[in-house]
Order: C-alpha cells, then sequence, then structure tokens
C-alpha cells in the first residue's frame, strides 16, 4: 500500500489539539476517526481532496469502521508510532461487487470531512462476496526530527 495522504482538514485538526495541549498530544487530534473504503471513479488524492471526489464502497455489509489506537510507542527505527487495531471489510452477501482502489479516514461516521486517503496497489482489492476481506491498519507516525529535534539515525 502506498503512503496516506493527508489533508489540511487532519493538520489543521493536529494544530489545534496541538495548541489547546501546550504542544504535546498529537494521539488526541486522532479520535473520532472512521475508516472507510473507496472505488473508481475517484479523483487522485490531493490535500485539498474532499469527500465529494471519493466514490465509497457500497458492498453489501458496508460501513466505515472506528479507528481504536494503540498507546503511542518509540519504534526501534526512531520514530514515535501510533498505530491502531485492524480493520476488517468483509461483504455480508455476494450480491454486490466492488473493486477497492483504496483506503480514507474521515471525522464522522457518515459524511464529514475527509483527513487522509492511500491508494492501494493497482489494480485494487475485489470485494465481492463473503470469502473476501481486506484488512487495513492505520499508522501514524511523527519522524525522529519532530520527536528529538535533531536528524534521524540512519544505519
Amino acid at each position: 500500500m502506498s503512503l496516506w495522504t493527508v489533508t489540511y482538514l487532519l493538520m489543521l485538526r493536529l494544530a489545534l489539539n496541538a495548541i489547546r495541549a501546550g504542544g504535546s498530544a498529537v494521539p488526541g487530534a486522532l479520535n473520532g476517526i472512521w475508516l472507510g473504503l473507496y472505488q473508481s471513479p475517484t479523483v487522485p488524492i490531493t490535500p485539498v481532496t474532499t469527500l465529494a471526489g471519493i466514490t465509497e464502497a457500497n458492498y453489501d455489509g458496508y460501513s466505515r469502521q472506528q479507528v481504536v489506537w494503540f498507546p503511542p510507542f518509540l519504534s526501534s527505527s526512531g520514530p514515535v508510532l501510533l498505530a491502531a487495531q485492524d480493520a476488517y471489510f468483509t461483504p455480508s452477501d455476494g450480491l454486490s461487487s466492488n473493486l477497492i482502489t483504496g483506503v480514507f479516514m474521515a471525522d464522522s461516521f457518515y459524511g464529514g470531512g475527509l483527513l487522509a486517503a492511500a491508494a492501494l496497489a493497482s489494480p485494487g482489492r475485489v470485494l465481492s462476496q463473503v470469502t473476501d476481506a481486506l484488512k487495513v491498519q492505520p499508522q501514524f507516525a511523527l519522524p525522529a526530527i519532530s520527536v528529538y529535534g535533531g536528524p534521524a539515525v540512519v544505519s
């Protein structure tokens, strides 16, 4: 999977949360986030893309899933890493098929604002029957320079 494209809305949430918390509470800005899937036709995701540019999945049994974050930790490569529980998407029957081309995070279960999105490797993943599934685990990392104020150590 490719890297997430972060929208200006998410950056605003992070900045506002950091201001309220004295600059130290990035995870709080990531609460209340919902994970969803998109399919074609969806515009290429940029920092100004909104949910209006996304064609959300619509197979039987589809719904966005709330992102539940684990406590942040310092990874072995240096950055502070915030990972979420795995989210599984699978159809409830075989009546409607979707070719999933990407995943996104929004600030609401329905509608809302687009926070970030990531395209799946081409051609995507078909979800057409109950035996199909897509597992997604969102992760958010701050590079070592943001955490420690200096360059990351590269070995």
